[in-house]
């Protein structure tokens, strides 16, 4: 193939391309156009129901549119490419060729018109084109998408079209099938009306006639009601105002002479009616009586004169209505539907029944129709609340020896009427027994005493693990169960629940822990050994834990029930698997520890520690099972494992404390046994204590287990709480909100709270007892005043407590609804809190302030008998220098018995030196945390 040929197919490429993108424009064009100005069209035509005139327009407009479109972008850009052989628009997209293209095509049609020999330069401008033309292919230069993309859009406009003209909504679809063929077809409409309700009839004299129009065919943007009344001789006209969907309305008031009227909406008249006016009887009186279901526990109530009925679904309501005339017929409609009324003069009288919210109205008959009497009144349906249970006494955990008598005091209510309350308790995570408590009307108070003495813990050979281990297994473990009595250790779990109906509601879970008859000992944060470490506050810091688990789980069980969304059950299974961790953590923590404590043999110098290891062993091997059951969300299934794993838990810790009474009652620093002592409190410590290590807890001793020593306990216990609250303060300050975790803390702060409050309630009252007693023996009126002094700032602690409390609650409330007052009720809580420790701190201040001013008064003394000692000695010492014999020796001024007084004196001041410096070293380990200078 010749040079010239080749550019001629290029250049032929190259002018189909540029033919196919102006056809691809044009179409695209025309059928956006042809869609835009179709529905327009047809929009107006809606309003105005289709006329004549306006379609004839639409159809011209959009002829003579299309038709200019198409020799705009079409006809003329075509002609143009074949007479300019698109040689401009090939140098135009292709700058590259620099004018060759042209010169090329005017010399060949030179040549074609001069019919003589070619051009001898055509072969060379060809074979100069043509290497250009190479490296400049078509496609780039005129590219698919030119033609591809105005395709499409033609292809979607005119799919619209159709799918408007085939099956789109229906005066929509009618309108486009009349704008398009209704010059050829004359079924492109349909029938165009107006439908009125409720036409002929008949209204009470001064009642209110409500006109309701709808157009069909048609989508008019308004109506207007033409209305003639008797006596008058010209047509009143009120445009209508839009009701419920595409409805009209308009309102008669006080309709006292018959009508006539009718209605028009773009043009479209609707049929003429008439309306009666009809002296009916007036309703002077509507009684209401109440038949409320018998579950309710409620009596028949009557409302005279009713109205509106609200009641709780199944309720029957007797309408009685009363009228100034004998009724010849009336009838109830209730939501729709019709209910036959008994007539008996002037009484008309129906029974309904409260199924769902509604309305109703009693209407009588006039001509056999229907003529309402009364105006509408609505029908609510009250709801049945849950049922509101709480335990008032002892309303939270509680500590009791195995022969006490517990009194559970349980307050209930209900909306209606309760049904059933009972007390569940479980033994150390057995099944849960139950003891129902008598109910009477919506409101009871009832009480139980919970004899320990009485109760029993069931123990077989196969215990809750085994059980957890085989539950996959069909045979069912053979057990003989024993009852015995409790043990200190042995935990107690219960809750109270109450139905109504078909609801029903729990108490949080509470505990009772059996403790000794005779506990004499118990651990603070100045406490230890004496002489080695001390578990201190720490040595409840894993029950604790596992504690908050059980109620968190036991939380989760209720929300479990009132999940309604995904979202809820999202949030249920994110607390869930936080939970799982937790108690996965707990069981490593537990299970590191009983492993240090076998690998420093400490199990074979002492029993007690063995059965601490082997107690702490059960509750991790519980805790496994139970993390399981968590992930799973069978929260029922997790909560006997986790209360099982709590009583090995407080086990292992009433034999730790024993463990340390023993080590301090033998001097914490002799023995095997006191090595061991000391050991396990220090790997307790260690374990316990995520903020400190072994290096830097120092264990000092405790010399004091009385009052002093829970006081000190306490005041550290609120100094955890005040950081604790310190920082989800700070939290809350900067999310603005506290998250499902945090609020879960926040609950948990609440609880410890109020168990410091008793504490300290209960340390205020023993303090007092102590100081009566000591005022009533010695009579020092300036003790008493320092115990008072001390009751003051305990009391004033306790309504700092009180308002931390009520701010914790207010932010628990408000945390879903108002985040802003939550987040103020949390920040006055941290107020709160730092103003009780401020009280306790000062009154242990005062405390240390007088220790210490009276070990200066002893020091100083000692000094001044010391000096005064030795002024006497060195008298002495002159005298015998000043009474020498002759042979120089000292004649001692003394006589044996000034000797031996003199030194008796010295002993007795090294003996009060040696006291001095023991109550020194006890004072500075007692209020080393307030004093440490």
């Amino acid at each position: 193939m010749t040079e010239r040929k080749q550019l001629e197919a290029y250049l032929g490429e190259f002018r189909q391309r540029l033919r196919t993108s102006i056809v691809a424009r044009g179409l695209a064009v025309l059928c956006v156009a042809a869609l835009a100005i179709t529905l327009v069209a047809v929009l107006i035509g809606t309003r105005q129901a289709f006329p004549t005139e306006l379609m004839s327009g639409a159809r011209l407009f959009l002829a003579l549119s299309l038709g200019a479109i198409a020799l705009a972008l079409m006809v003329y850009p075509l002609r143009t490419l074949r007479r300019t052989r698109g040689i401009s628009d090939i140098e135009k997209r292709a700058p590259d060729f620099d004018g060759r293209i042209e010169t090329y095509d005017k010399l060949a049609v030179q040549s074609e018109e001069g019919a003589g020999k070619p051009s001898p330069f055509l072969g060379l401008l060809a074979e100069d084109a043509l290497n250009l033309a190479r490296r400049i292919p078509v496609s780039l230069k005129v590219p698919n998408w030119e033609s591809s993309a105005p395709a499409a859009l033609a292809v979607i406009a005119l799919g619209a079209l159709v799918w408007f003209a085939a099956v789109g909504p229906d005066n929509w679809r009618y309108g486009v099938r009349h704008l398009w063929a209704g010059w050829v077809l004359s079924d492109t409409l349909p029938p165009q009306r107006v439908v009125v309700n409720p036409g002929d009839g008949a209204v009470r004299l001064g009642g209110d006639l409500l006109i309701d129009a709808r157009a069909e065919g048609f989508d008019p943007a308004e109506a207007e009601v033409f209305a003639l009344f008797e006596g008058s001789e010209d047509w009143e006209s009120a445009p209508m105002l839009t009701g419920e969907g595409d409805d009209f309305e308009f309102t008669f008031f006080a309709v006292r002479e018959p009508l006539r009227y009718y209605v028009v909406s773009a043009g479209v008249h609707s049929p003429e009616y008439s309306i009666e006016v009809v002296a009916l009887p007036r309703v002077r009186n509507v009684k209401l009586t109440y038949h409320y279901p018998r579950w309710t526990q409620l009596d028949t109530d009557i409302t005279d004169p009713g109205g509106d009925i609200s009641a709780v679904a199944g309720t029957q309501v007797e309408v009685e209505v009363t009228t100034d005339q004998p009724l010849n017929g009336a009838e109830l409609m209730v939501n729709g539907e019709t209910l036959a009324m008994t007539t008996a003069g002037a009484v008309a009288t129906a029974t309904l029944e409260v199924e769902e919210d509604g309305e109703y109205f009693v209407s009588t008959f006039f001509n056999e129709d229907p003529v309402r009497l009364t105006d509408d009144y609505f029908i609510d349906v009250v709801p049945d609340n849950k049922p509101v249970v709480k335990v008032i006494r002892p309303g939270r955990d509680w500590k009791a020896s195995n022969i006490e008598e517990v009194s559970v005091r349980i307050e209930a209510t209900d909306d209606f009427g309760l049904d059933q309350l009972d007390l569940h308790y479980s033994i150390n995570g057995g099944e849960w027994s139950a003891i129902s408590l008598d109910v009477d009307g919506a409101y009871t108070l009832s009480e139980e005493v919970l004899y320990l003495e009485e109760l029993g813990k069931t123990v077989g050979a196969s215990n809750l693990l085994d059980l957890l281990m085989e539950n996959e297994q069909s045979a069912e473990p053979e057990t003989e169960a024993v009852v015995s009595s409790l043990e200190p250790g042995d935990l107690i779990s219960y809750y109270a629940e109450a139905r109504d109906r078909d609801t029903s509601e729990r108490t949080d879970l509470f505990f009772l822990e059996v403790q000794p008859f005779d506990r004499s000992y118990s651990q603070s944060m100045q406490g230890g050994g004496g002489g080695g470490g001390g578990g201190g506050q720490q040595q409840d810091e894993i029950s604790q834990r596992q504690k908050e688990i059980l109620l968190a789980t036991w939380n989760l069980i209720r929300e479990q029930g009132e999940q309604t969304g995904f979202q809820d059950e999202q949030q249920l299974a994110d607390n869930a698997q936080m939970l799982s961790e937790l108690q996965r953590t707990l069981a490593e923590q537990a299970r590191t520890l009983a492993n240090r404590t076998r690998a420093r043999q400490l199990t074979s110098v002492d029993e007690q520690i063995q059965t601490f290891v082997e107690s702490l062993e059960s509750a991790a091997e519980l805790m496994i099972p139970a993390a399981d059951r968590l992930v799973d969300l069978e929260f029922d299934q997790a909560v006997p494992a986790e209360q099982e794993a709590l009583q090995h838990l407080l086990k292992a810790e009433a034999v730790f404390t024993d463990i340390q009474v023993s080590f301090q009652q033998g001097g914490g620093g002799g023995g095997g046994g006191g090595f061991a002592g000391r050991d396990l409190a220090e790997l307790f410590e260690l374990e316990m204590d995520l903020e400190k290590n072994q290096y830097e807890t120092e264990s000092p001793a405790s010399f004091d287990s009385g009052p002093e020593a829970e006081a000190d306990e306490a005041i550290a216990k609120l100094q955890e709480l005040a950081r604790r609250q310190e920082n989800l303060a700070r939290q809350a300050n900067r999310q603005q909100s506290l998250t499902e975790e945090e609020r879960w803390q926040q609950e948990e702060l609440r609880r410890e709270t109020e168990e410091l409050r008793s504490q300290l309630e209960e340390l205020r009252q023993a303090a007092a007892q102590q100081q009566q007693q000591q005022g009533q023996q010695s009579g020092q009126q300036s003790a008493q005043q320092s115990g008072q002094g001390a009751q003051g700032a305990t009391a004033e602690a306790i309504r700092q407590l009180d308002n931390a409390l009520q701010a914790m609650d207010r932010a628990q409330a408000q945390s879903g609804e108002d985040p802003e007052q939550s987040q103020r009720a949390i920040e006055q809580a941290r107020r709160q809190l730092d103003r009780a420790l401020e009280q306790m701190t000062a009154q242990r201040q005062a405390a240390a302030e007088e220790v210490f001013s009276d070990l200066r008064e002893r020091s100083q003394d000692l000094l001044d008998d010391q000096r005064q000692l030795a002024a006497e000695l060195q008298q002495v010492a002159r005298e015998a220098l000043e009474n020498r014999d002759d042979d120089g020796v000292r004649e001692s001024p003394l006589d044996d018995d000034e000797a031996i007084e003199l030194a008796e004196r010295k002993r007795e001041m090294q003996r009060e030196l040696e006291a001095l410096e023991q109550d020194i070293q006890e004072v500075s380990q007692r209020f080393r945390g307030q004093t440490p200078g």
